[in-house]
């Protein structure tokens, strides 16, 4: 084979990886069923200071904001598992988003939590509070 062909190959298979890689970036949505919730999945700000990430940004990167089972533990902290690591992760009440608009175009009805590198980072809660 020559050089010539040898490139097209090599461009081809560069052109493939890049395709499968957009493809799956577009599909790594927060709920992998409603790609159309990713909107107000990135609605959720960080809502206090000393979190894992800066006051105001994201609590999400695509993956880590979704529902999870939560035990109480005492008026405004509860855990949850982090599914990633296995790990029992605590909210408090300073993690929790109270911004209205983000609670009002909530489309769950359960506790929605953000974990960023293991750490809690933010919550809101459902329609029904919980």
């Amino acid at each position: 084979m020559n050089k010539l062909g040898l490139k097209l190959i090599l461009f081809l298979l560069v052109l493939l990886v890049s395709i499968i890689c957009v493809v799956q970036s577009k599909t790594l949505a927060h709920d992998h069923e409603k790609p159309n919730l990713n909107d107000w999945y990135l609605s959720l700000k960080v809502p206090s200071d000393g979190l894992a990430l800066l006051k105001g940004s994201s609590c999400c990167n695509e993956q880590d904001c979704k529902q999870r089972v939560f035990t109480p533990i005492a008026p405004g902290i509860f855990s949850v598992i982090d599914e990633n690591t296995g790990n029992t992760v605590i909210f408090t009440e300073q993690m929790r988003i109270t911004d209205q608009t983000v609670i009002e175009q909530n489309p769950y009805f359960q506790l929605t939590t953000c974990i960023y590198n293991g750490k809690p980072v933010c919550y809101v809660f459902g329609k029904t509070g919980g």
